[in-house]
């Protein structure tokens, strides 16, 4: 499911970002490999936007959250970069350290969290009035999987999404799952309506202007897509020091996939 690869070359920093990840060149390494007996098949490579241990912020829980976060999203049926386990040597660590000296910042050596890194072509996501209907399915799609997942960090000042050749592509994943680290409960899992996200999020001011016309039916679909077998295969990466947050996020979309109705009038509500 998540391919593993070898950072190589270091490309440079993306300094707008509040943890200013790394664009770096890697090669594909482990079982993504396909070896020919007739002529091995040299290993793919790729570019990457990384966020790796030392990186502002990032700690092992968010390299978590953002590779489990962006996985979920492609299973929604989101656009999303390719997400992929990128691997920091010791080697590469001792090389690019002195050039990160300028950004604030040390990288450590181990397992990063990487996405497909996509150069040009971008644009902000249009106004209500200008969203064609494609576009408003998208957005529908994106806000249904931040709520469910609650995500507070898709803001129209940091929208963290942009359109991509008719495609919403949506990024920065780590800040899912915020009802890990909330004391006391906030409703059930599924009503969406009452941990207060909605209203800020990027995509409600569009999706309330178009309340008539939006439909929720491929976030049901979606949701009830989510079998336990699937979570289970989403998250069997995972290391066991996180799998007792990982059983949760599996419990909590879970409840809201029993519950697709109820969950589907909490997002209708939401815009109305």
């Amino acid at each position: 499911m998540l391919k593993r690869w070898q950072a190589v070359r270091f490309g440079g920093v993306l300094e707008n970002g509040r943890t200013k990840p790394m664009i770096l060149e890697c090669l594909e390494i482990g079982d993504s490999i396909v070896i020919d007996p007739d002529a091995a098949k040299p290993p793919a490579r790729r570019e990457f936007v990384v966020k790796a241990l030392g990186n502002p912020e990032v700690d092992q829980s968010y390299i978590t959250k953002e590779l489990l976060g962006n996985l979920l999203a492609r299973r929604y049926g989101l656009n999303t970069p390719e997400p992929a386990i990128v691997v920091i040597s010791d080697a590469f660590v001792r090389a690019v350290n002195p050039r990160l000296q300028g950004y604030g910042y040390q990288i450590r050596p181990g397992a990063a969290a990487g996405c497909e890194y996509f150069r040009g072509g971008f644009s902000f996501p249009p106004a209500e009035a200008l969203l064609s209907e494609d576009e408003l399915a998208q957005m529908a799609q994106l806000y249904g999987f931040d709520l469910a997942v609650q995500n507070p960090d898709r803001l129209p000042i940091r929208p963290n999404c942009a359109l991509k050749g008719g495609r919403l592509i949506a990024f920065d994943f780590d800040s899912c799952f915020s009802f890990l680290y909330v004391i006391g409960a906030v409703g059930e899992a599924w009503e969406v309506s009452k941990h207060g996200i909605a209203p800020t999020h990027l995509c409600h001011r569009r999706l309330q202007a178009k309340k008539d016309v939006v439909t929720w039916q491929g976030n049901k679909v979606a949701v009830s897509a989510l079998s336990n077998e699937v979570l289970g295969n989403l998250t069997s990466w995972i290391a066991d020091k996180w799998s007792v947050n990982a059983s949760t996020v599996c419990t909590h979309v879970a409840a809201i996939r029993d519950h697709v109705d109820a969950f589907e009038m909490e997002l209708q509500g939401s815009v109305a």
